[in-house]
């Protein structure tokens, strides 16, 4: 999409966005960012917006080399489900990424402490990730409002 100015371009990258049908499963953010490397030849402004469950290599060193060329903001989107597991369920639930399958017990706490600590870890690695390279990185709930959320980003890069 060429790059333009205003509300409706933004709307209109959204729905692109929001309309796009996957070729596969799985997630590789490194192949993401070598490409941006390849295609993106005038400064941009890069959002990489992901759940950041991903399988792929080691990224962060293509990610400096992209961050070093373009300002890259990493958007971490999660539902609230992947944050902490209700208490006192047993259900089945698919891995997105590789299509396994498991049960999930939720009666002991022990589970569930494993479970937010996993995600806890997970965000803090990507967090960190983008520190490292001087790139921002923001968390944000499906729950929560993106506009919002964008624009105190914005402000406080000023």
């Amino acid at each position: 999409i060429p790059p333009k100015k205003g509300k409706n371009h933004i709307l209109h990258i959204i729905r692109e966005i929001i309309d796009i049908q996957p070729k596969g499963k799985g997630t590789d953010i490194l192949l993401a960012l070598r490409t941006i490397e390849n295609v993106l030849k005038k400064r941009s402004i890069v959002f990489l917006l992901s759940d950041f469950w991903h399988t792929g290599g080691v990224y962060k060193d293509e990610l400096g080399i992209v961050r070093k060329k373009h300002d890259v903001i990493g958007l971490h989107l999660y539902d609230e489900r992947e944050k902490s597991l209700p208490e006192g369920l047993l259900f089945q639930a698919e891995d997105a990424e590789t299509g396994a399958t498991f049960w999930i017990d939720t009666t002991a706490q022990s589970v569930r402490t494993a479970y937010q600590k996993r995600f806890d870890q997970n965000k803090q690695q990507h967090q960190d990730n983008f520190k490292a390279v001087g790139a921002d990185f923001v968390s944000l709930s499906t729950k929560d409002s993106y506009t919002k959320v964008l624009r105190a980003l914005f402000e406080g890069r000023r």
